[in-house]
């Protein structure tokens, strides 16, 4: 099974991704973008139950700032930066459970529309950057 996450990356590149489920978790598939332990963030410029994935270690790693990411969870009023790649995620229930879901293929699109629109630095990944993880 694969859910859909959109993808921002250090270099300003947005896509959909879908992601594998494996044991009923996206946790894997999540590591391997953000490229390391994965820590859930709140952004405050996301609507809904929308969540950022970034890297726990991030700002040990020494990991580029991502703009974007930075911008939707509100460098300009705190200050503190969202360093590497990000996946945006959706809050949902998996077996019955709080957890961590996929976007709606609908939901997903809408998202990239509005992100490509809003931060003109955003470019379309390539079709082969957008396979399955």
């Amino acid at each position: 099974m694969t859910e859909k996450v959109i993808v921002i990356t250090t270099d300003n590149e947005i896509s959909i991704r879908d992601l594998e489920v494996k044991n009923d978790s996206m946790l894997e598939a999540l590591q391997q973008i953000v490229g390391g332990y994965i820590e859930t963030v709140r952004p405050i410029r996301l609507r809904g139950d929308l969540l950022m994935i970034v890297n726990e270690e991030g700002l040990l790693q020494n990991l580029p700032v991502n703009e974007v990411g930075s911008y939707l969870y509100g460098i300009d009023l705190h200050g503190n930066p969202i360093v590497g790649n990000i996946a945006i995620v959706d809050r949902g229930y998996r077996n019955g459970e709080p957890d961590l879901v996929g976007l709606s293929p609908m939901l997903a699109e809408e998202i990239l529309r509005k992100f490509m629109y809003t931060f003109p630095i955003l470019k379309g990944a390539t079709q082969d950057d957008q396979k399955p993880q």
